[in-house]
């Protein structure tokens, strides 16, 4: 006796719920006429699934026809607890398999802002970004934008298995796009709610004219109560239309990331004014030490012998110095003067932060001083050269 188990061929093979509720439309059909659709979506809440349109149909048939002359036939009404029975189940299953859905991507979610969390600097949140996004809102593509002015830039892309067209997207919108091209980015900016789009032809947005995407979700980035950028993400150019749950799901992600990066920025600020203050006091000692072991001598200020050439003043050992240094290091001087670091005398002057510390050593060369304060002190003619 074989121990295999029988496999029965004599039972029909179970339908899926996605072959179930594609079948009901025509069921309809069948039973109530091809307009039946319009009478009841008008009175449907938004965001019901098909399933919930056939019920609420089947029972809008049979409100009617209790108030004409000739009642529905046995079979007729048969047909129509059947039809309404099965789009009551196929509606069930349909929200809660939505439901878990749903729960699945806010654990996700909850998970890749952890991670996000952890990043010490802005520079590291906007490198992870899109990546997180789309792990976490299980979407193919996310790109990561910013508003300059009238301006749409692109900034950080992540195209799951596809980084040359991320790297053709950024290349390609380097120079930005006008807002007033991109009429759907421009009503997210003017109401700060997210947006599908289903349909982008003729859209001026790159991921729509490069990578083929015509259905797409973009959410705003609020990080300080206005919209500084956006996020734009998809299902990949072959991929099934992106739906509310993906906008949805992606808004919360934005929202909490603009949070994070907000926070981010800030501690950063607060670290820069912080060595700021340090940097500033090292000179205030450094002026002090100076003054408190100059020798003094005990002289009347009219003493013939002390009319000698007098001690430069700190106007006099400054353009003594500006003399020594080239334009632009008499500029790095001067920030240096007001107690910027090198990361924000580079940002001011718009130069590579290795140019500042370049220099910054001329600088110290030519005055002859050992370090930044002992510069600062001979700038201001705290000390004699």
């Amino acid at each position: 006796m074989s121990l295999r188990p029988r496999v029965r061929t004599d039972r029909p093979r179970r339908e899926t719920t996605a072959q179930r509720l594609a079948a009901l439309p025509l069921r309809a059909d069948a039973l109530l006429g091809s307009g039946w659709e319009a009478k009841v979506i008008a009175v449907t809440p938004p965001g019901s699934t098909v399933a919930r349109l056939v019920l609420d149909a089947v029972l809008t048939h049979l409100d009617d026809a209790d108030a004409q002359a000739a009642p529905p036939t046995p079979a007729l009404l048969r047909d129509l607890a059947t039809l309404a029975a099965d789009a009551l189940e196929v509606d069930d299953i349909v929200r809660r398999t939505n439901d878990a859905r749903r729960r699945a991507l806010s654990v996700a979610v909850d998970e890749s802002l952890s991670r996000l969390r952890r990043f010490q600097t802005s520079a590291e949140l906007v490198d992870a970004a899109c990546r997180e996004a789309s792990s976490a809102c299980g979407l193919e593509r996310v790109l990561l934008s910013r508003i300059v002015g009238d301006a749409w830039y692109p900034w950080m892309a992540w195209f799951t298995d596809d980084k040359e067209h991320s790297d053709e997207l950024l290349r390609a919108s380097a120079d930005g796009v006008a807002l007033a091209l991109l009429p759907q980015e421009q009503a997210v900016l003017d109401s700060r709610h997210p947006l599908t789009v289903d349909d982008s032809e003729g859209s001026a947005l790159p991921l729509a004219a490069l990578t083929g995407s015509t259905s797409y979700v973009v959410v705003p980035l609020t990080p300080a109560g206005r919209v500084v950028g956006f996020m734009h993400a998809d299902h990949g150019a072959a991929g099934a239309p992106v739906d509310d749950e993906d906008r949805d799901i992606l808004w919360m992600f934005a929202e909490a990331f603009g949070r994070i990066y907000e926070r981010a920025v800030l501690l950063e600020r607060m670290a820069r004014q912080r060595a700021h203050v340090r940097e500033t006091f090292d000179v205030v000692e450094s002026f002090m030490s100076t003054v408190a072991t100059s020798d003094i001598e005990l002289v009347r200020h009219d003493d013939p012998g002390t009319q000698g050439d007098p001690e430069p003043s700190p106007t006099e050992a400054a353009t003594a110095i500006d003399q020594l240094l080239t334009e632009r290091e008499r500029e790095v001087m001067a920030m240096m003067l007001h107690g910027y670091t090198n990361q924000v005398i580079a940002e001011r002057l718009v130069i590579k932060e290795g140019t500042v510390k370049s220099h910054v050593k001329h600088i110290l060369r030519k005055v002859g001083a050992a370090n930044r304060t002992e510069a600062i002190s001979r700038y201001a003619g705290a000390v004699r050269h």
